[in-house]
């Protein structure tokens, strides 16, 4: 086996220093302060810009349990009271045309003008086939 030619090898070297460097180089900057110091015509913060808090703000609590809700569903007197406030705040609006309550027992009122019927129109039939269905020959 033949060794490897000495320009491959410094080749390969410089190839690996450089692959590292490119790697490494991320690493020395401060990326996400560098507009800080860059002129704003260079892509930086202008000079009107709020200065940067001293502190980072808290990160969320996001896996704390809210408390244990103390209200309870409404009773059917309480959610009788609140739909008549509701109706009452609705009718006091101004602007608004009377309109007829729906009915308290929870049926629906019929309408007063009879809906105009249509009748149903049928599908058109299939047209015949153009050509004969072929025939089959009996074999002798």
């Amino acid at each position: 086996m033949r060794p490897p030619a000495a320009g491959a090898v410094a080749r390969s070297v410089a190839t690996l220093a450089l692959l590292v460097t490119a790697i490494l180089l991320p690493a020395c900057s401060t990326a996400p302060y560098t507009g800080d110091v860059l002129p704003h015509s260079m892509g930086g913060l202008p000079a009107n810009a709020p200065a940067r808090p001293e502190a980072p703000p808290p990160f969320p609590a996001v896996h704390d349990m809210p408390p244990a809700r103390t209200n309870s569903v409404l009773t059917y007197e309480e959610r009788k009271k609140a739909e008549e406030e509701l109706a009452a705040i609705r009718e006091r609006q101004p602007g608004r045309t009377k309109t007829a309550t729906p009915p308290a027992n929870g049926t629906t009122a019929k309408p007063t003008t009879p809906k105009a019927t249509t009748a149903k129109a049928t599908p058109p039939k299939p047209a015949p086939p153009k050509t004969a269905p072929a025939k089959l020959e009996k074999e002798p």
